[in-house]
C-alpha cells in the first residue's frame, strides 16, 4: 500500500492507474491512502485538521467557514460518520475509533481516482464499520472511484466487494471477480469430522474414493489434545473440501458417514461429523495450502 500510494519507491515494477504508468511524484494526485496509523496533529481541533486536509487536496476557502464545512460531499461524509459532535474537540481528546473515522474521512477528500484503505476499520464498532463500508460503496457508485481495501474479515469481503485478490506469504494466489471465484466451489461442500485417530480418516477417505460422483481432497487437520498421543491416539478435527456432482449425491455421502459413525464400528469411529456449505474463508485456506 505504501508503494501504491507513493510513500515509498518501488524496488522494481511500475504503478499503473487506468492502464497508465504513474511516476512516484504524481501518485498523490490520483491515489489517496487511509493507513493503519493515525497521523493527525494531536493539539489541533478535528475541524481544523479536516480543513488542512481539504486545502492539501485542492479545496478552496469557499468549501468551509470558520465554524463548519460547507462542501456538500465532505459534510455528507461527516454526517454519515456521526462526528459532528467532535469537530471542536482537539484530536488528542477523541477516542481511537473517532481518530480512525477522521483518518478515513481524510482519505476520501479530493477527486483522486483511487482510494486505498489499509485495515482502516480496526478499532471501530460493528455499526461504524457498516457505515464506513456503505460510504466506500457510494464512492464507487456515485463518485466513480476505485476503492482497494485490505482486510482479514472474509465475511465483509463477501458482503461488500466485487473483485477479490488473495495474498499468501506475499504472493497473489487468486485474483478475480468474487462471483467467478465463488463458482469454483459451487459443487463443493465442507465436511468436518471429529475422530480419535488418523486411521479413522483413512478408512473414510478410502470408501469415499470409490464413489465416482464424490471427489475428496486432502484434509486440513487440527489436533485437539496432544496429551492423548501418548496412548497412540489423538483426538483431531479434519476438514475436507468435497466436490459433489449434484445434490442427489449428498445422501450417498451421508450413508458413508453414518456407517463410520456407529458404535458398532467403534475401533475407527467418527465421533462427530457435519456437512456445511463452502465459503470464501474456506477457499482462502485451501488456496494457501496449495502453494
Amino acid at each position: 500500500m505504501e508503494v501504491l500510494s507513493g510513500q515509498i519507491s518501488a524496488s522494481k515494477g511500475n504503478v499503473l492507474v487506468n492502464g497508465k504508468k504513474v511516476k512516484p511524484s504524481q501518485i498523490s494526485k490520483v491515489v489517496s491512502l487511509c493507513s493503519q496509523v493515525d497521523t493527525v496533529w494531536p493539539d489541533m481541533s478535528v475541524l481544523n485538521a479536516i480543513k488542512v486536509f481539504m486545502r492539501c487536496r485542492g479545496y478552496g476557502s469557499g468549501s468551509y467557514t470558520r465554524t463548519k464545512i460547507t462542501d456538500p460531499h465532505v459534510s455528507r461524509i461527516i454526517k454519515d460518520l456521526a462526528i459532528e459532535d467532535i469537530l471542536k474537540k482537539p484530536v488528542k481528546k477523541i477516542s481511537g475509533g473517532q481518530k480512525r473515522k477522521l483518518a478515513f474521512l481524510a482519505a476520501l477528500l479530493g477527486d483522486t481516482k483511487v482510494v486505498l484503505v489499509d485495515e482502516a476499520m480496526t478499532g471501530v464498532d460493528i455499526e461504524a464499520r457498516q457505515i464506513m463500508w456503505k460510504i466506500l460503496q457510494n464512492e464507487v457508485s456515485i463518485m466513480n472511484r476505485s476503492v482497494v481495501v485490505t482486510t482479514h474479515d472474509i465475511a465483509e469481503v463477501e458482503q461488500y466487494c466485487n473483485t477479490v485478490g488473495i495474498l499468501h506469504n506475499g504472493k497473489l494466489v487468486e485474483m478475480g471477480l468474487l462471483d467467478d471465484i465463488q463458482k469454483k466451489w459451487n459443487n463443493s461442500v465442507k465436511l468436518i469430522c471429529l475422530v480419535d485417530s488418523r486411521e479413522s480418516l483413512e478408512l473414510l477417505e478410502q470408501e469415499l474414493s470409490t464413489k465416482e460422483t464424490i471427489a475428496i481432497g486432502n484434509p486440513y487437520i487440527n489436533v485437539l489434545d496432544d496429551s492423548l498421543k501418548l496412548e497412540g491416539k489423538a483426538k483431531m478435527v479434519a476438514t475436507y473440501r468435497l466436490n459433489i456432482e449434484g445434490i442427489r449425491n449428498i445422501p450417498v455421502l451421508v450413508r458413508v458417514l453414518q456407517k463410520y459413525g456407529t458404535e458398532a464400528n467403534n475401533d475407527n469411529i467418527i465421533r462427530y461429523w457435519s456437512i456445511e456449505p463452502m465459503s470464501l474463508d474456506d477457499f482462502v485456506v485451501s488456496s494457501s495450502q496449495s502453494i
